[in-house]
């Protein structure tokens, strides 16, 4: 997901409070370092990955036999760039019986209910088991602070009344002096990379998911693919599917992997 915008362009990143007073710059680097807490997962973790048309055609029945539990599918990157691959991705995940979910690469230029719409409009109705939506969020592109928090906010709260389901979002603690603190009720998908144990954003002390590596090789996929982990076990995770408004996944799916503990300097999360 990261370092992957169609456009390359040099942004610069709002200054935090700390850089003002002579501290660090936020940066949406996620191999950073900064004074942040660092918060291991709390036992057994779950495999995953996160895609786009990056990956080119995917063989989803791989994905699950190699115990890959659920999969981040990206919706559009913005409103300029909807993915050619989503809908190809999002049908495959489920009839393989990965767990899956949406999300899309936020962009702070744009009008963020015009960015959640395309997201609703490309997903369409979230079926039960399904991962609640996700907001991608990772540069400023020059956004203030104050204006990019309530960009995001609009974009939550547009998703969540239209599926009743609370989003993720997805971001690192490079962004804290961005994003606010205004944001830890929501779920955490956290990025940072090559570290035993993940750095939170601004004020969450714990995550949900983390995006360990970006050049992880899994089966079925030719090309690099992002790697993730869920905090958990199966079981924790079709819980937090219910907690999140969504329903319970299709049984006949098996249980979607192998729970495991993730090694970041390998990507391996163990398993078949």
């Amino acid at each position: 997901m990261l370092k992957r915008i169609l456009a390359v362009v040099a942004v610069p990143l709002a200054v935090s409070a700390a850089a003002a007073c002579g501290g660090a710059t936020s940066s949406s680097d996620p191999t950073s370092q900064d004074d942040a807490l660092s918060v291991c997962a709390s036992g057994s973790t779950l495999k995953g990955i996160d895609v786009s048309y990056y990956q080119q055609k995917i063989d989803w029945a791989q994905v699950k036999s190699s115990g890959h539990a659920f999969a981040f599918i990206r919706v559009s990157d913005g409103t300029k760039f909807e993915d050619p691959r989503f809908d190809a991705n999002w049908s495959g995940a489920k009839e393989a019986g990965v767990v899956r979910g949406a999300y899309q690469y936020f962009r702070p230029s744009q009008d963020p209910v015009a960015q959640a719409n395309v997201l609703l409009d490309k997903m369409g109705t979230l079926e039960p088991g399904d991962l609640p939506p996700v907001l991608d969020v990772e540069v400023t592109e020059g956004v203030g602070a104050l204006r990019l928090q309530a960009k995001v906010h609009s974009w939550l709260q547009t998703v969540e009344a239209a599926t009743g389901r609370k989003p993720l979002v997805y971001t690192m603690a490079g962004m804290s002096g961005s994003i606010g603190a205004q944001f830890v009720d929501y779920p955490l998908w956290v990025a940072n990379w090559g570290v035993k144990c993940p750095r939170m954003p601004s004020k969450w002390t714990g995550w949900k998911f983390w995006q360990g590596s970006d050049h992880g090789a899994v089966p079925g996929i030719h090309e690099k693919v992002d790697l993730d982990v869920f905090n958990g076990t199966m079981s924790d995770l079709q819980a937090f599917i219910i907690a999140t408004g969504g329903g319970v996944a299709d049984p006949a799916h098996g249980d979607g992997g192998t729970d495991a503990a993730f090694d970041p300097d390998t990507g391996d999360a163990g398993g078949p």
